[in-house]
């Protein structure tokens, strides 16, 4: 295969996995079982959310920037904490062993499980 060939085949697998994943929500968006009260709350057909996307208002994009405004500091605080401490972790190995069983104690609890625990923990710390 030609180099060409080769890129179109490379960029081509992903768009199709995509537009596989496209063509399944629209005829899914379709069906009878879509338009069913509870379920179109859950699953928008794909043309209304193309829709509400191109045509996004003044409070919708209010409603962008301030959920922006929340996370960035929350990813600095986390980037300035944690690159740090990873280049600790990587250069001294007794440092890494030590903190090990915690880490992994860690990384096996699923991030959902974790969410509502530290949202009490947080919410009932502000009113408490």
């Amino acid at each position: 295969m030609r180099w060409a060939e080769r890129k179109v085949v490379k960029l081509g697998q992903p768009l199709t996995g995509v537009g596989l994943v496209l063509l399944v929500w629209w005829l899914i968006g379709d069906t009878e079982w879509a338009k069913i009260k509870p379920q179109n709350l859950w699953l928008a057909h794909p043309r209304d959310v193309a829709d509400r996307l191109f045509h996004f208002s003044r409070t919708d994009w209010d409603s962008v920037w301030a959920t922006i405004q929340r996370i960035l500091p929350g990813f600095a605080l986390v980037f300035a904490a944690g690159t740090p401490l990873g280049l600790v972790l990587g250069y001294a190995s007794s440092i890494y062993k030590v903190l090990k069983g915690p880490f992994d104690f860690w990384r096996s609890i699923p991030p959902l499980a974790v969410l509502p625990v530290f949202f009490f923990w947080l919410v009932g710390g502000i009113r408490g």
